[in-house]
């Protein structure tokens, strides 16, 4: 059943899976530069992270300033990084087979240019998770060289949110933000 607050991914075969976190903060944000995208993902990893941590990043990212921004900014950077250097090890085995059942399709809004370059990090680690699936499959690898393989990435990626949590929180202390108990 669709609530008003909450928006939901789409399975193939036109059914609904559980819904992304956030959503009501996201549409409460007022964005200029905002854009409505969808992405389908295949990975088991990706859509837990689309669905949990994907809205609430988004909205760190649109929010932070000063160190936290700066902080968030560097850790995306690291991010693409991450995704870039798995595609080459991926390149480097001829993983060219790609895992597309269990596709789920995502309406996302994006707040910031930031938010559409996590996004596309996203997609681009599902995609070689997809390949490294595949493989595991095929009998290349083993499922415990496929996450020795793809963990950087995901580490590159939970590293994101982080950053723009500690930033927050260091900023908070400084600024005074934080309740304080009197003895």
């Amino acid at each position: 059943m669709r609530t008003d607050n909450q928006d939901f991914a789409e399975t193939p075969d036109g059914g609904l899976t559980q819904g992304l976190r956030d959503v009501d903060r996201i549409r409460s944000i007022v964005s200029p530069s905002s854009a409505v995208v969808a992405v389908s993902l295949s990975t088991r990893r990706m859509k837990r992270y689309m669905r949990k941590d994907f809205y609430f990043v988004s909205r760190q990212l649109f929010f932070a300033r000063g160190e936290a921004s700066r902080l968030g900014s560097y850790a995306l950077v690291d991010a693409e990084a991450a995704a870039s250097d798995l595609e080459s090890v991926l390149a480097g085995m001829g993983a060219n087979s790609v895992w597309t059942h269990g596709r789920e399709r995502y309406v996302v809004r994006l707040l910031h240019p930031r938010c559409a370059r996590l996004l596309r990090v996203v997609r681009r680690i599902d995609v070689c998770a997809g390949r490294l699936l595949a493989l595991e499959l095929e009998g290349g690898i083993s499922r415990r060289e496929r996450n020795e393989i793809l963990r950087p990435a995901v580490r590159a990626l939970e590293m994101v949110k982080r950053s723009l949590l500690h930033g927050a929180s260091d900023h908070e202390q400084r600024s005074g933000l934080t309740a304080r108990a009197d003895p």
